[in-house]
């Protein structure tokens, strides 16, 4: 596959892009990818510098100026925020949606978007929107930070944004099987907007057959870290293919719901990623230097087998946040989780298969794990840990019955634990708003006392510091 990035090597490798250097690899891409819709890029600008930006601008065109759409569906100035984000170039498919002056941030659904995207280095999706011109299918926007340096992004240098739309209708149809998938009712949700608001606002994709599903046979999968978003693909027969399709049923149910996962996964993890080919731009300008110290950044920052965060990044994160709930005085939560007889699962199926363990359990817990701010590492061998800032005792005791409830979901056989006949975790939750007689180390010491009650109350089950008489242990007390 060539090497593609979403326009950024354009703009970070260059102090000045000229309308026609993006132009020609923006309408390029479009050509090539009839699912996207339009490309913009659009600089910072700050207050201080807004009349200055827009006096340049107007040398070129006179009525450029920055601006939103009003209450009553007009366009005017757009009125000062903390940062502008105004369309400087774009290439679109026909009519352009939002003229060239348009402050992204002026729409709370991307200004959460563009929070997240620069917040944590990396594209962010909005959630699915519908728009009344004629295109069928949810839309959803992409934004994706663009830093005036890679090597030093920790200091928030931010030059602007690339922005894209897309639709997934064209993409789910190319991975449907032909005819042998028409009888299938095939639904794509978003996962947060399905929590926040209904299901109607959540559908990014829906076909529905004359007769109604068979809800028994129906399957999930999951596609996770779309842009900061998760996604679920729901697939399930209608009764008139099952009558017709009794023998190839579950068969073409499961490979539907793979196809469409595995082809939608696919084409989202290349357009975050390489969405836009400038090999003859990107190679000249360091990608190698660049790429080289993102994997370094990860590498010290990610556990090898899991692929979630790791202690070292835990501990980092944990001390940033006692530090913040302290000055702040707002409650941070711990989750801290363990595998029950998990030792025994070892011996039992062997530490190749206890590692694909590990790995099935951290995908599963880190897909329901996507409130900004909030980590999920392992926290060693077979336990793990979730770091909720902001969050009260019943919000960590809620997302830690979620996780026991997810694990004991997945079903994976267990015939050497004395309590179920598939894998299951005990859980120990703290939640606390930090004194000044009290360190990270008493709060973790608590969370750890609240998981090994909850072993020695019978394992498969949640316990909750705040619930019970526990102190925190000195040094010597072990």
């Amino acid at each position: 596959m060539k090497r593609y990035t979403f326009c950024r090597g354009l703009f970070e490798g260059s102090s000045s892009v000229t309308n026609e250097e993006f132009s020609h690899v923006a309408e390029n891409t479009l050509a090539r990818h009839p699912e996207l819709h339009f490309l913009q890029w659009s600089p910072v600008v700050t207050p201080a510098d807004r009349q200055v930006f827009e006096n340049e601008q107007k040398k070129i065109d006179p009525r450029y100026v920055i601006q939103e759409r009003s209450a009553r569906e007009r366009w005017v100035p757009a009125v000062n925020r903390e940062a502008h984000y105004p369309v400087l170039y774009q290439a679109t498919k026909g009519q352009a949606e939002f003229p060239l002056g348009f402050d992204l941030s002026s729409q709370p659904v991307l200004l959460n978007a563009i929070h997240r995207a620069v917040e944590g280095f990396e594209l962010a999706a909005t959630e699915p929107m519908s728009l009344d011109d004629g295109v069928p299918g949810k839309r959803i926007l992409a934004v994706l930070p663009v830093f005036e340096d890679e090597a030093v992004r920790g200091q928030r240098d931010l030059k602007g944004l690339v922005a894209g739309e897309f639709t997934l209708n064209r993409l789910v149809q190319e991975a449907l099987m032909g005819g042998r998938a028409a009888g299938l009712h095939i639904a794509l949700f978003d996962m947060k907007t399905l929590q926040e608001k209904n299901s109607e606002h959540a559908v990014l994709f829906a076909r529905q057959p004359v007769t109604p599903p068979v809800i028994d046979m129906q399957q999930r999968y999951m596609i996770n870290d779309v842009g900061g978003r998760n996604w679920q693909l729901v697939v399930a027969p209608s009764e008139g293919y099952m009558n017709e399709r009794k023998s190839e049923l579950a068969y073409v149910v499961m490979m539907a719901g793979l196809l469409i996962t595995g082809f939608v996964a696919a084409y989202l993890r290349m357009l975050s990623r390489r969405s836009f080919e400038i090999e003859s731009v990107a190679e000249q300008r360091n990608r190698a230097l660049q790429e080289a110290n993102k994997k370094l950044a990860h590498l010290s920052q990610t556990d090898g087998l899991t692929q979630i965060a790791n202690r070292r990044f835990f501990d980092d994160s944990f001390s940033r946040e006692w530090k913040r709930a302290r000055r702040e005085q707002k409650p941070v939560s711990l989750v801290l989780f363990d595998l029950d007889f998990f030792k025994q699962y070892n011996d039992q199926y062997g530490h190749l298969q206890g590692d694909e363990c590990l790995r099935n359990i951290a995908e599963l817990v880190a897909s329901v794990i996507n409130r900004p701010g909030d980590l999920f590492a392992r926290f060693g061998g077979e336990e793990f840990i979730l770091l909720l800032p902001n969050t009260p005792e019943a919000g960590a005791w809620a997302i830690a019955e979620q996780c026991r409830e997810l694990v004991e979901s997945l079903a994976i056989a267990h015939h050497k634990s004395s309590i179920a006949e598939v894998v299951t975790i005990s859980v120990g939750v703290c939640s606390l708003i930090p004194e000044d007689d009290m360190t990270e180390h008493d709060m973790l010491d608590l969370t750890d006392q609240a998981l090994y009650c909850a072993k020695d109350r019978g394992r498969n089950l949640v316990v909750s510091a705040n619930r019970e008489s526990f102190m925190p242990r000195t040094a010597n007390q072990g």
